[in-house]
């Protein structure tokens, strides 16, 4: 929704705060700003990558990294990217 494209803006900027991206996502930071970053950066197409297969590995990726970590989790995960 709105909100969502409101912080992917924010993506690559030292003010990006994925505290509000995973707000917005409801839980759901690393595969939402996985995929954005892959599009617009044109990875998905450069690498011959299949969306769908790529959005099952972030998916998951994110739920290795359980929130009741305090540190390695889905947000430190994003914020990484």
């Amino acid at each position: 929704g709105k909100e969502v494209r409101e912080v992917l803006a924010q993506a690559g900027e030292w003010q990006f705060d994925v505290f509000e991206l995973t707000r917005v996502t409801k839980g759901k930071p690393l595969q939402v700003l996985g995929m954005h970053l892959m599009r617009h950066y044109g990875s998905i197409d450069k690498l011959g990558l299949d969306r769908h297969r790529l959005t099952n590995f972030l998916v998951e990726i994110e739920r290795g990294m359980p929130f009741t970590n305090p540190y390695h989790n889905a947000i430190h995960c994003a914020d990484v990217l």
